[in-house]
């Protein structure tokens, strides 16, 4: 790799990595660093916004402050530099949770960053942004309406969902409803199936026996192997 190869690497490098910075400074409430991404007079066009930069980021610090969040998932950028000038694209996906009405949504937006950098002494700087949004998805939080409680918001409060819940001898999930007479189900310790094997041999029979009837009345006695034991 020669000299200008190198130098060139260099200034691709520090646009992708402005790029970056640009998410964790929005998404963190980093408004300083943030501001000093873009020139003084730098333009910016998204969905809810055109207009100056600086413009923009008190937008950004109002919503902040009021308990607004996002996520800019970021994808590696492709930059073109000539001279001390660059373009760079960059696929993006924006989350957002906010109110639809008296709903609590999920926003999923899949878009690409078109910026126009230009070098100023040994840094990169943004001049101009433009998002290009590609799709959008919403999806309810929460089948409940929105409540100023936080006892009661949809995303102060977990999502209950159906899980899988493990008992020996069956694979397949068990409803939320069913877990409590499973948790209540009469069960032989394994302790007391331990110390019938120090005995008889028909004994030991009679306790697996016996562990069958107890954990499922209608499994056959001669069928041992599918009892629940603890």
């Amino acid at each position: 790799m020669n000299q200008m190869d190198a130098g060139m690497l260099a200034h691709k490098s520090a646009c992708a990595e402005l790029i970056q910075s640009w998410g964790f400074y929005r998404d963190q409430g980093k408004w300083p660093q943030l501001l000093d991404t873009f020139v003084p007079d730098g333009q910016i066009s998204v969905s809810w916004f055109t207009g100056n930069f600086s413009d923009f980021v008190d937008r950004c610090r109002q919503a902040f402050e009021s308990g607004q969040r996002s996520k800019h998932q970021i994808f590696p950028s492709l930059v073109e530099v000539a001279g001390g000038r660059a373009m760079a694209e960059t696929n993006i996906v924006i989350l957002v949770r906010q109110k639809i009405g008296t709903v609590i949504a999920d926003l999923t937006s899949y878009a690409r960053f078109l910026d126009r950098l230009e070098q100023a002494g040994a840094r990169w700087r943004i001049v101009e942004r433009t998002a290009i949004y590609e799709r959008d998805a919403s999806t309810p939080s929460s089948r409940r309406k929105a409540s100023s409680g936080c006892s009661k918001a949809p995303s102060c409060r977990p999502t209950r969902k159906r899980t899988a819940t493990w008992r020996p001898g069956l694979l397949r999930p068990v409803a939320p409803s069913r877990r409590s007479s499973i948790a209540t189900a009469p069960r032989i310790r394994r302790s007391s199936i331990f110390a019938t094997r120090l005995g008889s041999r028909a004994d030991s029979s009679a306790a697996v026996r016996l562990t069958a009837s107890v954990r499922n009345p209608h499994l056959k006695a001669a069928d041992p192997v599918r009892a629940n034991v603890e």
